[in-house]
């Protein structure tokens, strides 16, 4: 993980994160793994239609679960490791997500 910190006043900061792409295909995983334990697909058990098949009918959901759930826990990590208590929720300024590269946010904070 790549933490960039820009001071825009002296309690307004800017952070820019980059999760490498091992740690977004691990969590991608992890999700998609919860999506087939729960999906039931005509033609399949419940849990155990082929990943193909939940990767392409839960695209767009697979994707946001996984940016959330990256967003949020590289947030609070990226704020610790520079020593940041960040006042209430920050603003999402920017992400980027496309498959087979990194992911990356730009947050904006008090």
């Amino acid at each position: 993980m790549k933490v960039d910190v820009t001071d825009l006043s002296p309690t307004r900061k800017q952070m820019t994160v980059e999760i490498a792409l091992d740690d977004v295909e691990r969590e991608t995983e992890s999700v998609l793994q919860g999506y087939r334990a729960k999906a039931s697909i005509d033609g399949f058990r419940k849990g155990k239609a082929p990943m193909s098949v939940i990767r392409k009918r839960f695209a767009d959901a697979l994707k946001e679960d996984v940016r959330d759930r990256i967003v949020g826990r590289s947030f609070a990590a990226a704020a610790k490791e520079k020593g940041l208590r960040p006042l209430g929720e920050p603003a999402l300024d920017e992400l980027t997500h496309e498959d087979g590269k990194p992911l990356s946010f730009k947050t904006t904070f008090d």
